[in-house]
């Protein structure tokens, strides 16, 4: 495992003789673009200026990535794949038009997610059989799709175009207090070998998403605030709430 630093203000992932270094500030030309045990950090060192911009212009790999420090207001750009095999951390202070699909690979668990706010203009997925906690509110346009591992969504607020849960690996997901809003994809459970705790959480649907909970569970309270909706499964809701005609 080694550690990335980048430096040298705008550029793409892919270019290591230009901007990836070994330490903060360090001489950038690491000899390689960082891999899946690599942590890569985007700190004080990183962007000189307002308004720099990475790019991931070519499928990505890290171990943690972190933009604890970064200044300026960089942004976070590009359409590529990105590979995370270990925690993520983004900071307010940033810019996130990078819209490729993120995949959280990690195999171990206690893996952390720490959005800060932005909007992920993303699909993301979680192919692998790690653990993540969300540690604060999730916003993204794009959907969650769960394969393998753990979740805990740890009581925030999640709004996604949906949560996709497919897949015969198994796999656990913890809602505790969150409140998922949910749009065009719903809350579909096409998968099995799921443990869900729902606890006390909230599902709120709109549009004319789906709703399946296989019925593997009894879930807390779910709202059904579109026009049209499909529900599907043997189902047990303690609270069902349907918005009005007219």
């Amino acid at each position: 495992m080694a550690n990335r630093y980048w430096v040298g203000g705008t550029g793409n992932w892919s270019d290591a003789t230009n901007h990836w270094a070994t330490s903060s500030g360090g001489a950038p030309g690491a000899g390689n673009t960082p891999t899946s045990a690599d942590n890569v950090y985007f700190d004080a060192s990183s962007f000189s200026g307002a308004g720099q911009t990475v790019t991931v212009d070519a499928a990505a790999n890290c171990l943690d990535m972190d933009w604890t420090g970064a200044t300026n207001t960089p942004t976070l750009a590009g359409s590529s794949d990105l590979n995370i095999y270990g925690s993520l951390t983004f900071i307010t202070a940033m810019v996130l038009t990078y819209n490729g699909v993120i995949y959280f690979r990690s195999a171990a668990a206690g893996r952390t997610i720490t959005p800060a706010g932005l909007t992920i203009e993303s699909h993301v997925w979680f192919p692998s059989a790690g653990g993540w906690i969300f540690q604060d509110d999730w916003n993204q346009t794009g959907y969650i799709g769960f394969i393998n591992g753990t979740l805990n969504t740890n009581g925030k607020i999640v709004t996604s175009t949906g949560f996709e849960i497919q897949n015969a690996d198994v796999k656990t997901i913890t809602l505790g207090a969150s409140v998922l809003n949910l749009g065009a994809s719903g809350w579909n459970n096409i998968g099995t070998n799921l443990t869900l705790t729902v606890n006390t959480a909230v599902i709120k649907i709109t549009g004319v998403a789906p709703f399946n909970g296989a019925g593997i569970t009894t879930f807390n309270e779910v709202q059904l605030n579109g026009t049209a909706h499909t529900i599907s499964g043997s189902n047990t809701i303690k609270t069902l709430r349907l918005k009005p005609s007219g």
